[in-house]
């Protein structure tokens, strides 16, 4: 069989060659068009903001713009370019015939603001998370440990429309972080609350109505413990060295012993240095900026080790130096 249009020999009517003559085998428009949020700079693929490079969102929207005669065997697709013009250069096979396509477009980038950074410039928020502390001020290692947490929440989901932190506002009493989810809000709050022992109080609001449904805003109050590691406590009759968050030593018997709500006794840089300089059944003697009496603890102790000691009301308390090695980080 020979082509009715060149006359070769083809298993075709009409050859490959002269097909591409006759028909358009490749549409794409002279202007692509990309949409980039101006504050994130997120690209729109398909309706939806996502976080692609500039090079990955343009093959998205040619492999989406292009038309390709169903004949036409694609073995090569290459764009030259420099960011506004280029040049594509499409290569295959049809009808057993090798074709070569090459072509020029420009690519337009509009700007238009995606609903997550709308949202966010608007000062929308769905949760509150107060951060505060029992009877003391906020240490800076806790918010700045709380802004960390928060940031890596948000990361982790970067594409979510409502992951971002609206603004943090410093009161008196503590912080308040005003975020976009309260999905991620309650996640941070439970993850403050397994570091530092912190309690959580939820609360909502109704804040008006979506799409004809009640609207609540959450307020996540976290609040950190009295007491820190370091410091002795007085829980259920025993005065306790918080070594770990929930968690301490007896300074009389030597147990591990979990903690809820201990009285704070002394701070870890209140505590005083000292000696013990004498042994008995039932007390021990110690010499430090003074010299003072101490019930004697359950475990041994002997003359010559190094103790921490503190005073609540008219008694004194002792206890191994080396038990502050148990202070975890």
């Amino acid at each position: 069989m020979k082509c009715a249009s060149c006359g070769k020999e083809s298993e075709w009517t009409v050859c490959g060659r002269c097909l591409a003559k006759r028909e358009s085998l490749v549409y794409l428009p002279p202007v692509i068009t990309l949409i980039r949020c101006p504050k994130c700079k997120f690209f729109k693929v398909r309706g939806k903001f996502v976080n692609l490079e500039f090079n990955k969102a343009l093959w998205d929207e040619i492999e989406r713009r292009v038309r390709i005669h169903e004949e036409f065997i694609i073995k090569n697709f290459e764009i030259i370019g420099d960011g506004h013009f280029y040049t594509y250069i499409i290569s295959g096979e049809v009808r057993n015939d090798n074709i070569e396509f090459n072509g020029n477009f420009e690519v337009r980038i509009n700007k238009e603001l995606c609903i997550k950074c709308s949202r966010e410039s608007g000062g929308y928020y769905e949760a509150i998370i107060q951060l505060r502390a029992d009877n003391r001020k906020l240490r800076k290692h806790e918010v700045d440990s709380t802004i960390k947490i928060i940031h890596e929440m948000l990361e982790k989901e970067i594409e979510n429309q409502k992951a971002f932190l609206t603004k943090v506002e410093e009161r008196k009493e503590g912080f308040d972080f005003y975020l976009g989810d309260s999905k991620i809000a309650k996640k941070v709050a439970r993850k403050i609350s397994n570091l530092y022992g912190a309690k959580i109080v939820e609360s909502k609001k109704l804040a008006g109505k979506r799409d004809g449904v009640d609207f609540y805003r959450v307020t996540y109050l976290v609040r950190f413990p009295e007491f820190e590691k370091g410091d002795v406590v007085f829980e259920r009759g025993r005065y306790i060295l918080v070594t770990n968050v929930k968690k301490g030593i007896d300074i009389l018997s030597g147990e591990k012993v979990n903690l809820n709500e201990g009285e704070v006794i002394a701070k870890f840089e209140e505590l005083g240095e000292g000696v013990i300089v004498n042994v008995d059944d039932t007390a021990i003697e110690v010499y430090g900026e003074y010299a003072f009496i101490a019930k004697k603890p359950e475990y041994e102790v002997k003359i010559g080790d190094e103790v921490l000691f503190f005073r609540d009301g008219e008694k004194f308390f002792a206890f191994p130096k080396w038990f502050s090695d148990l202070i975890s980080a």
